[in-house]
């Protein structure tokens, strides 16, 4: 017979240090119209929130909103 006993112990694991820029500028042209452009980690550091599951890098983005 075989006893297993499972215990649950926090398995910590440490990432290291991060600092992060982003940007992002939003215009009205009207109470219903929107335009944002903008980046995410604009200085492209390498970084995971988990171990093993890294962040993308640099990246831009524009967005149109139109509310109806």
């Amino acid at each position: 017979m075989r006893i297993r006993i499972l215990t649950i112990l926090p398995n910590y694991v440490d990432i290291g240090a991060y600092a992060l820029v982003n940007f992002q500028a939003k215009y009205a042209f009207n109470s219903n119209t929107t335009f944002a452009i903008g980046g995410t980690n604009l200085l492209d550091e390498n970084y995971a929130v988990a171990e093993g599951f890294f962040e993308p890098g640099r990246q831009f983005f524009a967005n149109l909103r139109a509310r109806f």
